[in-house]
């Protein structure tokens, strides 16, 4: 079962917590609709909005390509910036309830939720 939006908000909080200074600032903290139908704020590619789900391609998402590829995205460096990465070896987050997830599991689940199609609960599917 794919993790649920809040799942993936708190692992965003804690891959990125200093994002707020980021020019896209913490654009995850939003609604769950304006996050699966609305663009990274504050940044472009070739001058054209980026959407922060691609519909078309759930798990091309330009925010997991950014987090797990090495090249980043649209001459944007892998994120986060100035941070450790989720890819490098032994990265892990401590969840609220005291869980670590490593790198690689944070990347399983960010692919499940988005080959899922972006499911607000756990138990949901979007449309």
């Amino acid at each position: 079962m794919p993790i649920s939006f809040a799942r993936l908000q708190e692992y965003l909080d804690k891959i990125g917590p200093t994002a707020g200074n980021a020019p896209h600032g913490r654009f995850w903290n939003k609604s769950y609709q304006i996050f699966t139908s609305g663009n990274v704020p504050g940044v472009d590619c070739e001058d054209a909005q980026i959407p922060i789900i691609n519909k078309a391609d759930f798990e091309a998402s330009a925010f997991l390509t950014i987090l797990e590829t090495a090249d980043g995205f649209c001459d944007k460096p892998q994120m986060p910036a100035f941070a450790r990465k989720v890819t490098q070896p032994g990265y892990s987050i401590k969840l609220n309830d005291g869980s670590l997830v490593t790198g690689a599991q944070i990347l399983r689940d960010v692919h499940e939720w988005l080959a899922a199609k972006a499911p607000e609960r756990s138990e949901d599917k979007l449309s």
